[in-house]
């Protein structure tokens, strides 16, 4: 990581994980078929014991879905994940994120 991704806020840190990582996105026990993330803002975090990771994050996406018409919608989606944080800095996160209708 370069010096100045260590300045970023952690929310910032994972937004950038989440959109540069291949996530897959949860809706209960369906994958929805990302074609792209529109828009992300992490709105909070919780540090704890949660199986193998150190913290919990959650917050707003909005992403572009292929349907099964070949089109594409957009929605709107609370979102829940967990990460791995070490002095401040994101190390890594859950590469699948739960996904909720708002």
């Amino acid at each position: 990581m370069c010096e100045n991704e260590k300045e970023l806020s952690i929310e910032l840190q994972i937004a950038k994980f989440v959109r540069t990582t291949k996530c897959s996105f949860k809706l209960g026990s369906n994958s929805l078929n990302v074609n792209k993330i529109d828009q992300l803002s992490i709105l909070s975090y919780t540090s704890g014991d949660f199986e193998k990771w150190n913290t919990k994050y959650n917050g707003n996406i909005k992403l572009e879905i292929s349907d099964e018409k070949g089109g594409y919608l957009t929605n709107s989606y609370n979102i829940i994940g967990y990460a791995n944080i070490k002095n401040n800095t994101v190390i890594t996160i859950d590469s699948i994120i739960d996904v909720y209708k708002r």
